[in-house]
Order: C-alpha cells, then sequence, then structure tokens
C-alpha cells in the first residue's frame, strides 16, 4: 500500500501547487507508519486470538481442523491488510479535513450545529467557496 501510494503521488507531484507540496512528506509518512501500525497491532494482538477461536470452535464440534494453507494465507493477508487501510483513515481524515473535501456533501446530508445556528449545504457554499 505505501508503494503504491508513492507512486501515486510522484505521478501527481506536478500538478500540485507550491503551498501544497510541504504536506506531501508528513501525509506519506503518518500514512505508511499507521499502515503499518494497524498491519502490527493485527498480527501481534488480532491473529493470534482469531485463530485460537477457530481451533476451538473446531475441537467443540470434535473435527480435526484440515486448514488449508491457501486458506490460511488469504484470511491472514486480508486481515492485515483491513487493520492497515483501518488504521490510515484518520490520517486521510486529518488531511482532508484540512483541505475542506467532502464537507459539502456532508452539510447537505447531516445538518451541523455550528454557532448556535444550523448550517446546511447552501450556507456553507456561500461561507468556503464550494460548489
Amino acid at each position: 500500500m505505501p508503494g503504491h501510494l508513492l507512486s501515486d503521488l510522484a505521478f501527481y507531484r506536478p500538478r500540485v501547487i507550491e503551498e501544497r507540496k510541504k504536506w506531501v512528506v508528513p501525509f506519506v509518512l503518518c500514512a505508511t507508519l499507521f499502515f503499518v501500525g494497524g498491519s502490527l497491532f493485527c498480527y501481534r494482538f488480532v491473529l493470534p486470538v482469531a485463530f485460537k477461536y477457530f481451533i476451538e470452535q473446531y475441537e467443540t464440534m470434535g473435527v480435526s481442523p484440515a486448514i488449508r494453507i491457501g486458506d490460511y494465507f488469504t484470511f491472514f493477508f486480508r486481515m492485515v491488510l483491513a487493520f492497515g487501510v483501518t488504521f490510515e483513515l484518520p490520517v486521510f481524515t486529518f488531511f482532508s479535513a484540512g483541505r475542506r473535501v467532502g464537507l459539502p456533501f456532508h452539510a447537505a446530508v447531516v445538518p451541523l450545529r455550528l454557532g448556535g445556528d444550523f448550517y446546511h449545504r447552501r450556507n456553507l457554499d456561500a461561507d468556503s467557496g464550494c460548489d
């Protein structure tokens, strides 16, 4: 995932304006660290409990588990990837909130209580310049 992120950034870097180029390195660094952190969390804490649970379920049924290596790796890598991507969500939220990405959509769906007034899409569009 981080390698794919770097190749995407190499493609988009010439199109990024100068004031936002200073955020590229912190974004890539944070996204990579959070992805690795989520993957390690899954590997060290979630997967041992999950595999122990599955083995215990087989034992309670009186069946000896015949786990194929392909199924094991598929489950393992899907879980590690899912936790890595999930741990990256705060990074994407932080960096997109600074650019006000998604604000008009959220304001149209859920009214926000800001400063005592309810702001809807039309009010936010006028304030933020979003169309």
